[in-house]
């Protein structure tokens, strides 16, 4: 059987001249709203006739190895205030903790509890 992959470069925050998904502070940009349409773009772009008509095809992935550190909201919290990562982060931090946008900005992103950082990798 052979599992069929391929891999996608997405420009949003992606360090220049780094292969694959090594993204800036090692986290993927998924929050970023144009992430999903490149996403789905890839895969029809990349997915062929010859692989859909393959009986011994069991499924597709994109990657196996993405990092999803235990420290990833610090890392979303930390990037560049023009990111749009940035700002979902905000906005999802701002909800959980009930504070406003400014007060969950003003944030310190290395006094982040685990129960914390732990609900934040699950909304990603």
């Amino acid at each position: 059987y052979m599992a069929y992959t391929f891999a996608t470069k997405f420009h949003g925050n992606q360090k220049a001249g780094v292969h694959r998904m090594e993204f800036e502070n090692r986290i993927v940009p998924i929050l970023d709203p144009r992430f999903e349409e490149h996403a789905m773009e890839s895969a029809r772009s990349a997915i062929n006739k010859k692989w859909i008509k393959d009986p011994k095809l069991i499924g597709y992935f994109v990657d196996n190895e993405l990092s999803w550190p235990d420290d990833s909201l610090r890392r979303y919290m930390e990037l560049d205030k023009a990111d749009p990562n940035y700002e979902e982060t905000i906005q999802w931090l701002a909800k959980e903790k009930k504070i406003s946008l400014e007060e969950a900005r003003r944030v310190d992103p290395s006094h982040l509890s685990e129960e914390l950082s732990s609900r934040f990798l699950s909304f990603v």
